[in-house]
C-alpha cells in the first residue's frame, strides 16, 4: 500500500501519473488526498513532465461553438498519441469566457482571450480547472490586436501582452497608431508601454524562448525597424524591450508561408510552400544570423484522413490552390525520438521520421473535424499562483 512507502518514493510514483489520474485518485483515501496536496509534488511532477513528450490542446471553433480538448501522449514510440483519449477540458471555462481564441501555452498554463473584442481574458490550468480572470481594459472592435503570453525564468513572472494598432493610408502615406500593453499575472492593472508602430502577425505568438516572445511582422518605412519585408521581432518579458532577430536566408518570405516555432530549444522557422512541402530552419545560436541551418526538407504529403471522401468538401482542394500555404501544414513539435509531429489542414496528425523520410498517419478516435493545435506540457506549478492571483481579483 502506498501509505507504507517512504514519502519521497510515494511522491515520485504519483508524479509520473497524468493530471487526469491525480484528479481521480485524490478521492480514493485520505493518504492519497494528502499526498496530492503535498507542496513538493508540483516540483517532482514538473521535472518528470519536462522529460516526456508534450500533450496536445485542440481548439475547435466550428459553427461558433468553441470547444477545448486535450490529448495525452502515450510515451510508447510506436503508439504515440494513438492510444490516448481525446477529452473535453473546457467545462469550467465557459462561465468565464464563451467565444475565445488561444493566446498561448506556457508551463502548463493556457491564456484565452475573447475572440470578439479581446477584452475578456483568462489564464488557467485547464487540467486542474484553476482559473484567474484578468482585469478588463477598453474594447477594440475596429482595431487589430496581436497577443502573447509567456514566462521569464529569471524574474519568475508570467506576463500577458497585447499590441492594439490601427493602420491608416492617406494619399499613399502610411501612418500607424499603436498601444502596447503588458499585464503581470497577479497584478490588477494593464500597463501601457511606449507607442510602437509594429504590424505584427495577428496569430498569437507560440514561440516562447529564453524568456522572450517572438512574432513575424511586415515593416513599412515609418517603423522603428527600417527595411522592407518580413521581420522577426522578439519581446523580452523581463526587460520589456523589443529586439529584431535576423531571418534565415531562405528565399522569398511573407507572413502567409512563414511560421515560428520552438524545436529542440531552438528558435525555428517553418517555411511552407504551395505544394505542401516544408523547409524547417533552426537557429542553433540564438540571435546569430549565421547560425541558421536548414535542418529538414519535408516533401508534400496528403494524409489519409483528408484524402478520403469522408473528410468532406472543405478539404477537397490540391495544395497548389491554397492561397495561404501556412495554413496547409503546421509543425507542432519534435518528439523525444526525433520524429516531427505535423498537422495538415487543421484536421489530421502525421508523424514524419527525418531518418527514413517516411510519414505515419495517426489514427486518433474522437478528433473534431477541424481544430487548431498547440503543444502543452502538463504542470502543477500553477496552484500557488492561482491562490495568490485569486486573492488579488
Amino acid at each position: 500500500m502506498i501509505q507504507n512507502l517512504p514519502r519521497d518514493i510515494a511522491l515520485d510514483i504519483l508524479s509520473r501519473l497524468p493530471i487526469s489520474s491525480l484528479n481521480q485518485i485524490q478521492y480514493v483515501c485520505k493518504t492519497w488526498y494528502v499526498l496530492t496536496r503535498d507542496q513538493s509534488l508540483p516540483v517532482v511532477f514538473d521535472a518528470h513532465a519536462s522529460n516526456r513528450n508534450p500533450g496536445l490542446v485542440l481548439h475547435s471553433d466550428c459553427l461558433k461553438q468553441n470547444k477545448l480538448y486535450f490529448l495525452e501522449n502515450s510515451d510508447g514510440a510506436d503508439q504515440c498519441y494513438s492510444n490516448s483519449k481525446v477529452r473535453r477540458i473546457d467545462a469550467k471555462l465557459k462561465s468565464f469566457i464563451d467565444e475565445y481564441q488561444i493566446v498561448g501555452s506556457c508551463n502548463g498554463l493556457i491564456c484565452l482571450a475573447d475572440a470578439l473584442n479581446f477584452n475578456a481574458m483568462i489564464v488557467c490550468n485547464p487540467l486542474t480547472g484553476n482559473v484567474i480572470k484578468l482585469p478588463k481594459e477598453n474594447e477594440y472592435p475596429k482595431r487589430e490586436v496581436a497577443l502573447g503570453f509567456g514566462y521569464h525564468p529569471t524574474t519568475k513572472e508570467y506576463k500577458v501582452v497585447r499590441l492594439v494598432y490601427s493602420v491608416n493610408i492617406n494619399h499613399g502615406i502610411w501612418s500607424m497608431n499603436s498601444d502596447f500593453q503588458v499585464l503581470t499575472l497577479g497584478t490588477k492593472k494593464w500597463r501601457s508601454l511606449k507607442s510602437l508602430p509594429l504590424s505584427l502577425d495577428q496569430n498569437p505568438s507560440n514561440a516562447l524562448l529564453n524568456g522572450a516572445l517572438h512574432w513575424v511582422t511586415a515593416r513599412n518605412k515609418t517603423t522603428c525597424f527600417p527595411g522592407p519585408g518580413l521581420k522577426i521581432i522578439s519581446f523580452d518579458i523581463a526587460k520589456e524591450t523589443f529586439r529584431e532577430i535576423p531571418l534565415p536566408v531562405c528565399g522569398s518570405l511573407d507572413v502567409c508561408n512563414f511560421e515560428l516555432v520552438v524545436l529542440g530549444q531552438c528558435l525555428s522557422a517553418a517555411v511552407c510552400h504551395s505544394d505542401g512541402s516544408i523547409e524547417i530552419w533552426r537557429m542553433k545560436e540564438y540571435g546569430m544570423k549565421e547560425s541558421w541551418i536548414k535542418d529538414y526538407v519535408i516533401r508534400g504529403y496528403m494524409p489519409i484522413r483528408l484524402n478520403s471522401t469522408a473528410a468532406g468538401p472543405m478539404y477537397a482542394r490540391p495544395w497548389k490552390k491554397s492561397t495561404e500555404s501556412k495554413g496547409v501544414v503546421q509543425v507542432v513539435c519534435v518528439l523525444k525520438n526525433g520524429e516531427i509531429l505535423l498537422q495538415y489542414m487543421n484536421g489530421a496528425f502525421v508523424l514524419y521520421n527525418p531518418l527514413n523520410k517516411e510519414f505515419n498517419d495517426l489514427v486518433i478516435p474522437g478528433l473534431p473535424k477541424r481544430f487548431c493545435t498547440i503543444a502543452h506540457v502538463e504542470s502543477l506549478s500553477f496552484d500557488e499562483i492561482w491562490r495568490n492571483g485569486s486573492k488579488k481579483q
